[in-house]
Parts: C-alpha cells; sequence; structure tokens
C-alpha cells in the first residue's frame, strides 16, 4: 500500500481522506500493525486501481476482478480477511451452490 500510496505522490493524509481513514489508520495500514476493515480495504483497492488481494499481498498481481459479479470481491476480501486458504474458498463456494440447487429444488 505504502509503494502505491507513493508512486502516485500522495500523503497518508490523503489516502485517509480519500477513503475515509484517519492518517493514523494509514499509517498503521503501513506499518502491518493493523489491518483495514474490508470497506476502507475495498476503497483503497478502487483508488489505485488495484485489487483488495494484492493490497493484502496474497497476489503479486495487482489486477482487479472485473468480471467478479457485485460484492463479490468484498467476499473474498472478507474470507481473507479470515486467513480462509483458497481450497476454503473454493469448498465455500462449493457449499453455497449445493445451497442455491437445494433452495431451488424446495420451490
Amino acid at each position: 500500500m505504502r509503494q502505491l500510496r507513493l508512486e502516485r505522490g500522495e500523503t497518508q493524509r490523503q489516502l485517509a481522506e480519500a477513503v475515509g481513514a484517519s492518517e493514523s489508520a494509514i499509517a498503521n495500514y503501513e506499518a502491518e500493525r493493523r489491518e483495514p476493515e474490508a470497506a476502507i480495504l475495498l476503497r483503497i483497492a478502487a483508488r489505485y486501481g488495484v485489487s483488495s488481494e494484492y493490497l493484502m499481498g496474497l497476489t503479486d498481481d495487482p489486477r482487479r476482478q472485473k468480471d467478479l459479479p457485485p460484492g463479490w470481491e468484498q467476499v473474498l476480501t472478507e474470507a481473507a480477511r479470515h486467513h480462509m486458504s483458497p481450497d476454503e474458498v473454493t469448498a465455500l463456494i462449493r457449499q453455497v451452490g449445493e445451497f442455491i440447487q437445494k433452495r431451488r429444488g424446495d420451490s
């Protein structure tokens, strides 16, 4: 996050004001003393045009997942914040699919 901010010539205060966080919160995020809430993380990712997974260090690919339906980037962000592995996320998605199929069958 710090690198992205500096590349764009922004101060911590400017980023904080833009995403609705305090300057000290931004400093803590950059120093990895705190993790941002999902909403703040998504705002930072949107501001810099990168994925939240990239900001969290889960991938080296900064590209955003433009093909995700609305809201799903936040779901993946929350999964990452709870330290779910990719296999756990895949299993969760499979369970959601099974739930949807079962619900459609009950209708």
